[in-house]
């Protein structure tokens, strides 16, 4: 028998070492390896210093010298000369074969040996052969001695060599029918090796030498021990040049295979790894790794392989770790699902590989099928085989899993139909079926058609479609409806009355004075410097309004005004009334405020006149005194009057003092008043005779020589004025006397003298004068220091005689007279003469009304915008405030704006300034429009965001996909595949979205389905959350399998099917929505006529729920630039609460504009105003912040004002100057007469002085009688005077009215007896004006509140279309309302025929809406149908299944299947062997029938399909090796002792090859 060694497995027979291809020596002399091949042999003689070349001797454990032996003839017995070689070279190498093992040392040995019997020249061959025979049983016997511990041979000990044993490993077959590839582990290190630092048993390794050993390691490092991995390692420092090492690994694939292994080469390039397959290489050489490498090769079926990484040394540098790893080493079997004994893949390979009587694998349903697919059922075509060969090499079990049944629908048998259209013209249509079906629509007399839709607003309105499914059909209903609600705005307001009257209100009282509450009015009067406020809180749920009526009398320094929340609302200044004047209120609580404003505290002018009569020297004339204030006298004398008094002896002359009074002016008007007897009017002024008694006399007759009484201050001269005539050469002694005077001449002088006297009774003083008067000048007489007489009269020496009453009593008497100085009345000039009534002295002094004037000029006053309000007030009474509900915006921490936000709230401007003035207000506007608006509700996005696969485009109108070069899928394809061509979007939605669109397909084709249509959608990048909307797998759309889809008629399109739908989301966030078609079976993607597989999809339109516009660019109302938020500025005239001027200032293609607000050109001077600026956003919310949100803002403001010259009085009143309402200062205190006189040689003249005594008195009924009238109305009682004293008497009267009075007083002389007279003199005036202030009051007479509560009318109010599907027997199928707004679909499928083949369609409006009865407006919801459409579908079906599955194995029938329906499993015990497993399905059906019975094998499985057992020889321990040489030599040794009895040869030995 021959010989076999090495690891071979037990099936593995036969094999023999020439097979093995191991090297043996050609005896050949054409061998060049023989030694007389010369001189290229290695093997030829050669000496150690005497060689061949630099080739080592190829056979191991051989130096390369030659040493063991020489070339030579056998002269001695072969085993003899064969032991004496090894223990010669035993005895060389003791120490070395000590350090290798047993197995190792006695192979080393071995081919020691064998090498030097092929050395020898000639060899006998048959010998030699016998010995290398004897040494191989020799090394048997010793290495099964060494399999136990302690083991011995011929008394030698023995290291342990572990028995070898095998190693079982086995394999399933699996089918699961899908087409796939699966592996079946063989050997895996990670499996099959335990963990441990021993070197695995399953792979030999040989090197140069044999103690260049292989180790095992765990890592790869400087601690390489630790870890856990089993890596094979050699270490390139154990290699000398030239030298090599390899691994040996074998075992075997059954039909294809891989072996794959990772390596780590740190070595230098040069040094490295090969692998060789069966000898062969086929990797490598790999050097110089960085990490680990894989590396894998493929294994053909039918073999024992054997594998060998040989590692050589060829350089001396070391490289990195400078060894070579090994790990990971793994054999497996590859088994190919669609490969035999499976029946042919339908999907992969092919239709053709469908025949009526065989099974094929459909691997998209990972079954293997027997399918009639509508065969018609004959005796010799009703059965279906399939047969599956296989070989289990031990014993196993088969098993599989079955369904059988009928297929279901769709069938190939079918028709399809679009049988009633409501073409929305007629009121009644019918549509037909072509197998019986029929429809029958109604529309009311409510419904308004127009051939694209039918309309109505009507309630209750309704629509019917009677619908009858034919014999054999289901009938489809498809429909569209849109509900369009009206807008939702307030369409009026409702008043609600809060209360009327002041008292209905709680008013809070401040300020000096208070407003009073008089029942319903409140009232203030005379108001002072400050403010004085009524107030009131009114909460209001909606906006609303006040109305209040007032009047009011006020100065020029107070103000009305009306203020709610702070900010002024009406304004009204001096006398002013409003009745039912509005003002708006905010919802909520509201702070009203009538406001009385008084900037000065006003008193009433006063003057005070002090005057002294004159008296005048024209009886009869009118003296008028005036006041500035406009009170006045009159004074008519109609006595005689002189400038000192006036007297008279004529009975009823009147003296009248007339005059007009200011209310509370008071006149008082003193006089010297006395009655005196009759004077005698008979004395003779140059004789002195009377009839009364002289009692004085002074004649000046004599020089220097008059009475001592008389006292002469001045320059007085004693001067003769008529001097008798005589002879001056001759004069008489004494001379004579003309008549002599005391002469007063002497410019600028003061000529006085005075005397007095005492009277016992009444009387009268007589005196002459004359003289030259300048104008002016007077000659005064004063009485007691009373002026009492004046004269004039320029008569030179002529001279004027002169009497005046006195009283009794002591008297002094003077004269006065002033040369060059004009007369005063009490003063010591002369007397005029002119009329008037004397001067007179203003209380008030020169500035009576306190006037003050100032210049023109101009001042800015800017807008402190830290501070949201405040008021301001210069000294023209200008004012200007500014108030802000809004708040501040600041830049480098400086407040430089204000500016609203929200609506409802206003900024206001507040200026005046007087008429002769000027206030502009100037600003800067920047209205913000909204940025981020949010939009509530579905939002429709742009066709631009829908993108397409490379092979998809949109044409015409609409995307039209079909399957070409498309990938085949199955139906259970993932559309997110390579199965699928795609339109798809990228969107953001936050709630839900919309999705609608006509579509057309063609999907099913005879008896299969082609290609799959779906919609789905999924959170963006996470496909596996994917959700399928739609899922359609039929035929849509009229005869859409005649249609090509690259040229869809509008009127095709208009048959075509309608998906509409809502999804909602489940969190808010980008979404991917693709509409796509799967390919899901191998064929030519078109029909038999040529028509591709496809969907078509036209007027999609996707709506999504975007209040944040995250969308962006793609929202169709994303670009509508804001241009309906504004700013809306109105100037409002405070005083009658009317808009002067109004203006709405937007941005600028919804972007900020800028505004410069200047709005002098509408404003006039003395005119209050206020600027209100309130903020109207655009509808909507929004996601922005800040003035992005909508808002303005207001900056770089001021009033400038400007003024004329103007001035101002006590009272504060303002006036231009040069327009003053008061009189000048001359019309009431003309200038006084002059003081001076010319020096004209004026003089006077004294002379005559007597004075009487009266011898009777005045007659009783001699009197003055005084009256006072008012208004013409005696006002007090007369009053009399009848004494002939002095008496001072003092008339007064008083205005206590509040209007201008007259009065007049009357001096009457009554005389009781002729002669008797009446004198007045010494009298003054004094007057007491007063202009009062007019009365200052406002009265609030009427106050009541409406809230204005909105109406609001619109929107959908649950207006909403039903629709009512109903069967005949009354069963609702479908009942479901649609509310607004919004485009809504509804389908239903299947209606049959049976039990009930009638159905009705109700279409019927709720309407909720209403028409205004305060303004008509209609608020009524549109309610539509668009589309209604009735499919007939009629359909084949088969007969019930009648079929059974019978099992055979080699041919018997194991088990027979009829229980329809599955997956059922079944399983049975098969033999080792080869087998024959068969399924036969059979229709029992009758003869004819047409079958669509089917049965599937889901999975099959054989166990121990592969099964083996692989012999393993573990690795002795380590040393020994010398032991077992010993133990051969002794082995030896005995046989040639034993020679004559030697037989035993041939046997079989375990060494490594």
């Amino acid at each position: 028998m021959g010989h076999t060694f090495g690891l071979f497995s037990k099936s593995q027979k036969g094999v023999l070492f020439a097979n093995m291809r191991a090297k043996i020596a050609d005896e050949s002399y054409g061998n060049p390896n023989n030694p007389a091949y010369l001189p290229q042999s290695p093997n030829a003689p050669r000496s150690e210093t005497d060689r061949h070349g630099e080739e080592n001797n190829p056979i191991l454990g051989d130096p390369g010298y030659g040493q063991i032996g020489r070339w030579q003839t056998v002269q001695l017995d072969a085993l003899e000369n064969s032991i004496d070689q090894i223990i010669e070279q035993y005895l060389r190498d003791k120490s070395w074969y000590a350090s290798v093992r047993c197995r190792e040392a006695l192979w080393n040995m071995y081919r020691r040996i064998e090498w030097w019997v092929e050395q020898q020249q000639p060899p006998d061959k048959t010998q030699y052969q016998r010995v290398l025979q004897m040494i191989k049983d020799c090394i048997h016997k010793i290495l099964e001695n060494a399999q136990k511990p302690g083991g011995s041979h011929h008394g030698v000990s023995l290291p342990v060599c572990p028995a070898p044993y095998y190693h079982h490993f086995s394999g399933n077959y699996f089918n699961h029918f899908d087409a796939t590839v699966y592996e079946i582990p063989l050997f895996s290190m990670k499996k099959d090796v335990p963990f441990s630092n021993k070197f695995p048993d399953f792979f030999r390794y040989v090197s140069s030498t044999e103690d260049q050993e292989w180790v095992t390691v765990h890592s790869v490092g400087k601690n390489e021990q630790s870890g856990s991995e089993m890596i094979l390692k050699l270490d390139l420092g154990l290699l000398e040049i030239g030298n090599s090492s390899k691994i040996t690994f074998n075992w075997r694939v059954k039909r294809y295979g891989q072996i794959r292994f990772k390596y780590l080469a740190s070595a230098k390039r040069g040094n490295g790894m090969l692998f060789y397959i069966n000898g062969q290489q086929a990797g490598g050489e790999w050097s110089e790794s960085s990490g680990w490498q894989e590396a894998a090769f493929t294994l053909q079926p039918g073999q024992m392989y054997k594998f060998d990484w040989l590692i050589r040394k060829m350089r001396p540098e070391v490289w990195q770790n400078n060894g070579i790893y090994i790990k990971d080493i793994e054999v497996v079997e590859i088994v190919d699902t669609r490969k035999p004994p499976a029946p042919k893949d339908y999907d992969l390979d092919g239709e053709h590989v469908y025949e009526y009587g065989n099974w094929v694998v459909r691997s998209p349903q990972s079954v293997a099928q027997a399918h009639f697919k509508g065969q018609f059922i004959m005796d010799d075509l009703r059965k279906k085989t399939m047969t599956m060969d296989l070989d289990n090499e031990c014993d196993g079990t088969v098993s599989f899993a079955y369904k059988m049944g009928v297929d279901e629908e769709p069938y190939p048998d079918h028709d399809y139909q679009l049988f009633f259209d409501d073409e929305m013209l007629q009121r009644t249509q019918r549509g037909d079926g072509d197998h019986g079906s029929n429809a029958h629509s109604v529309h009311g007399v409510e419904w308004m058609l127009n051939g694209v839709y039918s309309e109505t607003e009507t309630h209750q309105a309704k629509i019917e479609y009677e619908i009858v499914a034919g014999p054999d059909t289901t009938v489809d209903l498809r429909g569209a409806l849109e509900v369009t609600c009206p807008p939702r705005e307030i369409d009026h307001w409702e008043p609600f009355h809060r209360g009327q009257g002041i008292g209905k209100y709680e008013w809070y009282m401040s300020g000096n004075p208070r407003w009073i509450r008089q029942g319903d009015i409140l009232r203030l009067d005379e108001p002072k410097e400050g403010d004085m406020i009524a107030e009131t809180s009114v909460n209001l749920p909606d906006e609303g309004w006040f109305i209040f009526s007032y009047k009011h009398q006020l100065r020029p320094t107070e103000a009305f005004e009306v203020t709610v929340n702070g900010m002024s609302a009406h304004y009204t200044t001096m006398h002013g009334n409003g009745e039912q004047v509005r003002i708006p209120l905010q919802a909520g609580n509201n702070v009203i405020q009538f406001r009385i404003r008084d900037s000065l505290t006003e008193e009433p002018f006063k003057y005070q006149l002090n005057k002294m009569f004159t008296y005048g020297n024209n009886t009869g004339n009118t003296y008028r005194t005036t006041s500035p204030l406009g009170s006045y006298v009159d004074v008519t004398r109609g006595w005689d009057v002189t400038d000192a008094g006036a007297s008279t002896q004529t009975s009823g002359d009147t003296i009248t003092y007339s005059a007009e009074l200011n209310p509370g002016a008071k006149l008082n008007i003193k006089e010297h008043m006395r009655i005196y007897p009759s004077m005698d009017y008979d004395y003779d002024p140059d004789k002195g005779t009377s009839r009364d008694i002289r009692v004085f006399e002074e004649l000046f007759n004599k020089k220097d020589d008059y009475d001592s009484a008389l006292k002469f201050i001045g320059g007085w001269n004693w001067k003769d004025i008529k001097p008798p005539l005589y002879n001056p050469e001759n004069p008489p002694d004494p001379i004579p006397v003309g008549d002599g005077v005391m002469w007063a001449q002497g410019h600028n002088q003061n000529f006085i003298c005075e005397f007095t006297a005492s009277m016992d009774n009444s009387g009268y003083i007589c005196w002459q004068y004359g003289g030259d008067f300048d104008l002016g000048e007077k000659l005064e007489l004063q009485i007691d220091g009373i002026s009492v007489w004046t004269g004039s009269q320029s008569n030179g020496d002529k001279g004027t005689d002169c009497m005046y009453p006195l009283p009794a009593g002591n008297h002094t008497f003077r004269w006065l007279y002033q040369d060059g100085k004009a007369y005063i009345p009490g003063g010591s000039g002369g007397s005029s003469g002119n009329g008037s009534d004397g001067g007179q002295t203003g209380g008030a002094g020169t500035n009576l009304f306190g006037e003050n004037c100032f210049p023109s000029g101009k001042k800015t006053h800017d807008i402190q915008y830290v501070q949201n309000s405040y008021s301001g007030k210069s000294d023209q009474t200008s004012w200007w405030k500014w108030s802000n509900q809004g708040r501040s915006y600041s830049s480098n921490g400086s407040i430089y704006a204000h500016g609203l936000l929200q609506e409802g709230k206003v900024i206001t401007r507040d200026f005046y300034s007087p008429y002769f003035g000027r206030m502009n207000y100037v600003e800067t506007l920047n209205v913000y429009p909204v940025q981020k608006t949010t939009v509530y509700g579905r939002r429709p996005l742009s066709q631009t965001i829908f993108k397409e696969d490379p092979q998809v485009k949109k044409q015409n109108g609409y995307y039209g996909i079909n399957v070409f070069n498309t990938k085949p899928g199955n139906p259970d394809s993932d559309f997110n595949s390579e199965h699928t061509k795609k339109v798809y979007l990228d969107f953001y939605c936050n709630g839900s979205f919309e999705i609608s669109f006509r579509y057309m397909c063609y999907l099913f084709d005879v008896d299969q389905q082609r290609a799959k249509f779906r919609v789905y959608y999924y959170p963006k990048d996470r496909e596996n959350l994917a959700k399928v909307i739609l899922d359609e797998d039929k035929n849509r759309g009229y005869k859409s399998n005649e249609i090509n889809y690259l040229s869809i008629t509008q009127e095709q399109w208009s048959k075509a099917a309608i998906f509409s739908t809502p999804v909602h989301v489940a969190a808010p966030g980008t979404y991917t929505l693709c509409i796509g078609l799967t390919d899901t079976y191998t064929d030519n993607d078109q029909d038999s006529n040529q028509i591709p597989y496809y969907g078509a999809i036209k007027d999609i339109l996707i709506k999504t729920e975007d209040p944040a516009e995250r969308n962006g660019q793609y929202l169709t109302d994303l670009f509508r630039p804001d241009n309906q938020t504004f700013t809306l500025l109105e100037l409002i005239d405070k005083a009658n609460g009317q808009t002067v001027y109004s203006r709405k200032y937007y941005g600028l293609n919804g972007e900020s504009a800028t505004y410069p607000i200047d709005l002098s050109a509408y404003t006039q001077p003395g005119h209050a105003y206020t600027v209100q600026y309130s903020l109207h956003k655009k509808n909507g919310s929004t996601t922005a912040n800040g003035l992005d949100a909508g808002g303005f803002t207001l900056s770089g403001g001021y009033f400038k004002e400007t003024w004329d010259a103007y001035c101002k009085d006590a009272q504060g009143k303002l006036y231009r100057e040069g327009e003053s309402p008061h009189p000048g200062e001359d019309s009431w205190n003309p200038p006084g007469p002059g003081t001076t006189a010319p020096d004209g040689g004026s003089h006077a003249w004294l002379d005559v002085i007597r004075l009487y005594k009266n011898t009777s008195r005045a007659c009783p009924g001699t009197k003055i009688v005084i009256e006072t009238f008012e208004d013409g109305q005696l006002l007090l009682p007369p009053k009399y005077v009848t004494d002939e004293d002095d008496k001072i008497i003092s008339i007064e009267v008083e205005n206590n009215s509040d209007q201008k009075k007259k009065y007049e007083v009357r001096v009457r002389f009554e005389q009781g007896c002729t002669g008797d007279g009446a004198m007045i003199w010494g009298g003054s005036l004094h007057l007491d004006d007063i202009d009062k202030l007019d009365p200052s009051w406002a009265e609030v007479t009427h106050f009541e509140v409406w809230d204005n509560k909105p109406i609001w009318m619109g929107g959908c109010d649950n207006s909403h279309m039903r629709v009512k599907i109903t069967r005949e027997d009354g069963k609702v199928l479908w009942d479901e309302k649609y509310y607004g707004d919004g485009y809504r679909g509804f389908e239903l499928n299947d209606l049959a025929p049976k039990p009930y083949s009638k159905y009705k369609v109700e279409i019927t409006t709720d309407q909720k809406g209403q028409i205004s009865d305060w303004t008509g407006k209609r608020y009524m919801t549109t309610f539509r149908v668009h589309d209604f459409k009735a499919y007939e579908r009629w359909v084949w079906v088969p007969e019930p299944f009648d079929c059974q599955l019978d099992f055979f194995i080699d041919g018997e029938l194991i088990k027979t299947f009829t229980k329809e329906g599955g997956y059922y499993t079944f399983s049975h015990p098969v033999p080792k062997g080869k087998h024959e497993f068969k399924w036969v399905f059979t229709s029992l059906q009758e003869a004819g029938t047409r079958s669509y019975e089917y049965a599937n094998l889901d999975w099959m499985e054989l166990t121990n399909w592969i099964c083996d057992d692989v012999y393993v020889i573990p690795y002795c321990e380590g040393g020994g090796g010398d032991q077992c040489v010993e133990a051969l030599i002794k082995c030896l040794l005995e046989v040639w002792k034993a020679r004559p009895k030697m037989c035993v040869i041939g046997k079989r030995i375990w060494l490594f090859t």
